[in-house]
Formats: C-alpha cells, structure tokens, sequence
C-alpha cells in the first residue's frame, strides 16, 4: 500500500523545522557517492547565489562533510521513514528493488528537487532522468544544481580520522601499509562473484598482507571481516586512505577514495559500461586510480606492485561465461515454470561480464565501443541439445 499521507506530511515538518529560512537547505537523503559530488558542489553553487548551502544530512554521513570541508549542516535520521518505505508497494517497482528505491519514491514525492530558499530541497528530481542523461552519473548532480555539466570536481585530499576503537583494532591487526581493503558490496551494481574475490585475497595474502573486507554477505578466504572486527564506516574510510591498496567494485567508496589515486583498484561490471572513467574524466585534476573493465568476457589488465594479476580474474570470467552458456541452453529447453530462474540468472551473468543492456550507453563522453558481441543459440541436428556459438562483428 502507498505511504499515508499523514506520515509523509510529519517527514516533511521533521525534516522542514531544520531549515533556515535565509539559506537553501539541500537534503542528502541518497548513497555514499551521490552525497560526497552534492556536497563538493557546494563552494561553486554558494558563488553564484550569494547564499548559504544548508546541508540535512543523516548522522552516519556527517564525516563526509567534514572531509569536503562543510560546516553548514543538521543533522536528521531518516530511519523511520525508510522503515515504512521498505513496506510501501508500488507496482512499477520490481519485487527484488533495492529499499533505497522505495524510499527515493517518498522522497521525491515529499520534497522540492529546484532550490527554494527556506525550503528543504534535493538532487534527485525527475525532470532530467539518468536513463536520458548523457554523461556520467555525477554530473546529474551538478546539472540539477548548477545548470552545467562541464563541472570538473575537486579530487578530496582532506583525512577521515580513525576512531580510538578503530586505531585499537588495527594495531592489533597489522600497520597500515601491509592492509589491503577490499570492498565488494554495492547498493545498486551487479556485484561480482565471489570466487573473484577470493582469487584476489590468496594473492595477497601470500604476498605478506592482511586483508581486510567491507562486507556482511560474502565469507572471503584469507581475509577477516571490517564487520567482524567492528569497524565503523568512518573508520572503513579512514582505513581506505592509509592502507596499502583497496580493491573494490565501482561504488560509492570509490568516489570518497578517489583521493588515493594509484592505490584504488576500481572494478567495473559490464552493467556499469557507461560509467567506466568516472573516476578520471569529471576530476579537475588527474586521480590516477586504476580502473578495470568486465565487458564482453573479458577483463582490462590487472597490474599491480609489478606483477599481472589479470590470468586469476580472467579464469573466474571464463567460469562465469560458461555458466551464462548454460542458463542460456536450459532457457530454451526447460519447462516453462522453470524458465524465469534461468533468465535471472543469465541475466545476472551477462550484467557482470557480458554485455549488459540493463542502464543505456548514452554516455557521450564514455561512447560505447565498436565491437559488439551477438550470443546465439544455434540447433545442430545430430545434437539432443542446442550449444551456443559467439560470432563477433
């Protein structure tokens, strides 16, 4: 069922009594990522108004303004109403949409997406929807704010201090330098295998590191838990700036850690096409983060201290295609209620690592590539059973 009106209208009064009437108060109600580009457009938005930016942020976000410098906030939870959201129906939502979804719904149904002064307002209107948009992803947010989408962003070099909790944890760990993080979860990607992962983790583990994971859902060999060791976010970020390296799927992490340049290994699925060079491109000044494609069954080169770790990736992708081979072969010969688990999952497979149509390539400034890639399924009549064949073109 929708939200009752009346519980929307106490989240607009909880949320308005923290306005101030001579400022414009921006609400950061969304992920990681999209709160760390809203709020490094502060300095800018503040020169061409001649106004205060007020920020209403949640209490676990406020170490990201204080990394982007940003004093001018309240503070507000949001968790009550992303309760009801999680139980809110709306049909033109899937069943498996991620809660954030459903409460992005209430949000932009509660609140201004144009800056009003005294008004509480956010980035997340749909008047300019990302699946038209024709550039990155971060530059939605300085087009709904500044009118502009050549804002080149400035790279954070400011420090998240380290809890005294986390400082303890860690110095019975290991020192920095020999931790590799790796972060695989995301709210809204396609997340990798696991496998990958635990390739990934014996490397470095018999290289002499400790290797630290950002995760509740996956159980990695040869590494320990942030979760398990009671890290906070803040100290996950704190821990990605002074480590040795951090390895993580492309998610909001990485847009905070762009600071770290060559020490960030960003991994992209094939459902983030559009998006590879995001970590580059819209900085004013060069990051060099290392950023790795999946696409077509294959992955970019993996370099890392000198040695080439693309072989124990690329094995875990070729797993990976046979299994969509296979999901593909049963979708066309299985019963028919057995049909929707083997779309998932073939669709699954080909959002990691083949050529997923799921967000449209209509990035101008990441153009899609020439080559392109048609999976069929071909019958051979001496064979029971089809077998796929990939012609390139």
């Amino acid at each position: 069922m929708p939200v009752e009106l009346k519980k929307l209208e106490k989240f607009y009064e909880e949320v308005k009594k923290l306005c101030r009437a001579d400022e414009y108060n921006l609400v950061l109600h969304k992920h990681l990522g999209d709160i760390f580009y809203a709020v490094a457009l502060r300095e800018e938005f503040e020169r061409q108004t001649s106004r205060k930016l007020h920020f209403i942020v949640r209490p676990g976000h406020v170490f990201l303004l204080k990394l982007l410098g940003a004093t001018n906030y309240s503070v507000c939870s949001f968790q009550w109403m992303e309760r009801i959201a999680r139980k809110a129906e709306y049909p033109w939502l899937p069943p498996a949409a991620h809660a954030s979804h459903r409460f992005d719904v209430i949000v932009k149904d509660v609140f201004l997406s144009i800056p009003v002064l005294g008004e509480p307002f956010i980035l997340d209107g749909e008047q300019v929807h990302f699946y038209l948009f024709g550039f990155y992803w971060c530059r939605l947010w300085s087009n709904n704010l500044l009118g502009r989408t050549d804002f080149q962003y400035p790279v954070p070099m400011g420090k998240v201090p380290m809890s005294s909790e986390g400082e303890k944890i860690l110095s019975l760990l290991a020192p920095p330098e020999k931790i590799i993080l790796l972060a695989p979860d995301a709210a809204t990607a396609t997340e990798l295998p696991v496998e990958i992962w635990d390739a990934l983790a014996e490397e470095f583990s018999e290289k002499g590191y400790v290797v630290v994971v950002n995760s509740k859902k996956y159980n990695i060999k040869h590494a320990t838990s942030a979760f398990a060791l009671g890290l906070s976010l803040p100290d996950v970020i704190a821990l990605g700036q002074r480590c040795a390296y951090v390895f993580s799927l492309r998610s909001g992490l990485c847009d905070v850690l762009v600071g770290i340049g060559k020490r960030l290994y960003a991994f992209y699925p094939a459902m983030l096409r559009r998006e590879f060079g995001s970590l580059i491109k819209p900085f004013a000044k060069p990051t060099g983060v290392n950023e790795i494609q999946f696409y077509h069954w294959k992955t970019d080169p993996i370099i890392w201290e000198g040695e080439d770790l693309t072989p124990c990736v690329q094995k875990e992708l070729d797993r990976l295609k046979e299994m969509y081979r296979k999901e593909r072969i049963l979708l066309r010969v299985c019963p028919e209620e057995e049909k929707t688990g083997h779309e998932f999952w073939s669709g699954v497979f080909n959002a990691v690592a083949g050529e997923s149509h799921q967000f449209p390539e209509n990035n101008t400034e990441n153009p899609p590539p020439k080559e392109e890639v048609v999976v069929g399924v071909l019958f051979d009549a001496k064979e029971s059973l089809p077998h796929e064949e990939e012609v390139y073109g």
